[in-house]
């Protein structure tokens, strides 16, 4: 998965290799947030352009600082507040405070990412 960062010289992809970057289409720098044990199948980035949100195969959600490449929140995850499949679509909502995940278990659910569980 990719997503573009709007100033248009940056953009930020999930992988195979259970791995997210940031790139830097200018001059090339790459950095590589690790954390997920399945591969990358979508992202999204916050309206402000600081966090990135992650929906891997193994079930979880994750949210990482676009500037330390720390994670920030998460994971996201199955028990009593995640989702049974990997995750297919992951979307901030537009006032940044919740996020919305689609998974293979057919299942929507919205997160409040302050309190970091399922609203």
């Amino acid at each position: 998965s990719i997503s573009y960062f709007l100033d248009g010289k940056q953009l930020a992809s999930g992988s195979v290799d259970k791995t997210v970057r940031r790139w830097d289409v200018e001059t090339s720098i790459v950095k590589t947030f690790h954390g997920h044990s399945g591969e990358i199948r979508c992202i999204d980035m916050s309206a402000d352009v600081m966090l990135l949100a992650s929906g891997s195969i193994d079930s979880t959600a994750r949210i990482w600082s676009l500037d330390t490449g720390k994670l920030v929140a998460g994971p996201f995850e199955s028990a009593a507040w995640g989702h049974e499949g990997w995750l297919r679509l992951i979307s901030y909502v537009p006032c940044g405070k919740q996020m919305i995940s689609v998974s293979d278990d057919k299942v929507v659910r919205r997160w409040g990412l302050q309190a970091g569980r399922e609203i």
